[in-house]
């Protein structure tokens, strides 16, 4: 592959091919080949030839993830960085006099030989380092592998308006225009110089087939679930698409539940009861479709192999707090004793609601953890009876509704209620 004199030895190439071919055509000494920006070209009155410009160079598209990945996954290269380049170029006949019969023939002229020398092969290459050779044989043109390049480059006529070549000759070469034909020369390939690590043979190859049917979640019922010490009333039905799996795996906030706490399992739906010592809080759940534990051939498969597990969308539900001992009468300033499941961990947050007041509980740092118990300072308490509940990273406890249809609150909230004195 090519190194970092390849775009200069495509130039060089170009230069030889039409220099070559241009003074056979017109057998004139004078006639000259030259790579400079357009505005330095030659205005002798007795100049004539071309001029070769590389007046843009841009990333080929077929090549811009060609070699990916390069590292692996602690960051060691594992395959050389290769490039592929596209060279765009300008070419510029001249003539010191300005004859532009002349400079219309060097133009026809030069689009003939690159019309006929569309592929830089290896002969013209090599003939091209051969001719520099004799003139300079310390010329690091000459070190160039171009002509090793597995994809032969391609000179090709590239077609451009008016409005375009303009644009060219006002911001890349910012002189008055002459008369100008562009060419594409692609690709050129370049390679980085580190030197990759080798990775030894593959020993045993451990294909799994597996159909991609990516489990999604699309409800949670009931989205707000209250603690309770039997599991079975704390169940959720998981609705969705694709949730059935011989390795199914649910997982809240990060840990997997127990099978046996998953049940009546289909493409739509699940049943899951919900560990007695989940903590309260928001949960994230989401379901996993797993890898077998062992192959086809009855051996434990690796843990990059588990890495091939689906994953379905993380879905949110709550699990709200439970307080108990209700109601409550409490003289204000008096301590107050708040017995609740389930328990609490160091760095949850802790708040009280009385009525529409909030008191953010602080836990002191020397208290074992977890806790079931708070003692709550009373002395901000309002005076009145009011609504009781417990938050705890968000999740409240739940009200008590009067579900009595001959009662004066029926549907309304009656509890968990306290009631707070001034003695």
């Amino acid at each position: 592959m090519g190194n970092y004199l390849a775009i200069g030895a495509v130039t060089a190439v170009l230069k030889f091919i039409l220099e070559r071919e241009l003074y056979e055509e017109f057998g004139n000494s004078s006639l000259s080949i030259s790579t400079k920006a357009p505005h330095a070209i030659s205005h002798q009155r007795d100049d004539i030839g071309l001029n070769i410009f590389l007046y843009h160079v841009s990333l080929n598209s077929g090549y811009t993830n060609y070699d990916l990945p390069r590292r692996d996954a602690r960051g060691r290269l594992i395959s050389n960085p290769l490039v592929g380049l596209d060279l765009h170029y300008l070419l510029t006949p001249f003539s010191g006099n300005n004859d532009e019969v002349l400079i219309q023939q060097i133009l026809a002229s030069t689009i003939r030989i690159l019309l006929e020398n569309p592929i830089l092969t290896k002969q013209i290459i090599d003939d091209a380092l051969n001719s520099i050779r004799q003139l300079d044989e310390t010329n690091k043109i000459l070190n160039s592998d171009i002509a090793e390049q597995s994809e032969k480059i391609k000179i090709i006529f590239k077609p451009i308006s008016l409005e375009e070549i303009t644009k060219i000759w006002s911001s890349y070469v910012q002189t008055n225009y002459r008369l100008s034909v562009a060419y594409l020369a692609t690709v050129v390939l370049i390679n980085g110089k580190k030197e990759p690590i080798h990775q030894l043979p593959v020993q045993e190859r451990k294909i799994f087939v597996q159909q991609f049917r990516s489990p999604l979640i699309e409800q949670i019922e009931p989205s707000i679930v209250q603690w309770d010490a039997d599991e079975k009333n704390m169940k959720i039905q998981i609705k969705g698409k694709n949730l059935h799996s011989d390795n199914l795996k649910v997982v809240i906030n990060g840990f997997e539940i127990t099978s046996s706490l998953i049940s009546s399992i289909s493409n739509e739906k699940l049943k899951v009861n919900l560990p007695v010592d989940l903590q309260a809080g928001l949960k994230t759940l989401k379901i996993i479709h797993g890898i077998p534990d062992k192959n086809d051939n009855d051996n434990p498969v690796s843990d990059s192999q588990r890495l091939l597990a689906f994953e379905s969308n993380n879905l949110i539900f709550v699990l709200a707090p439970k307080i108990f001992d209700f109601p409550l009468h409490i003289n204000k300033g008096t301590a107050l004793t708040l017995n609740f499941k389930p328990p609490i961990t160091q760095h949850q947050k802790v708040e009280i609601l009385i009525g529409e007041k909030t008191f953010s509980q602080k836990i002191a740092d020397d208290q074992t953890f977890p806790i079931e118990s708070l003692q709550i300072s009373t002395s901000d308490f309002p005076i009145g009876k009011f609504l009781f509940r417990l938050r705890v990273d968000g999740a409240e406890s739940f009200l008590l509704t009067d579900q009595n249809p001959s009662s004066v609150t029926f549907k309304k909230y009656i509890g968990p209620e306290i009631e707070v004195t001034s003695s």
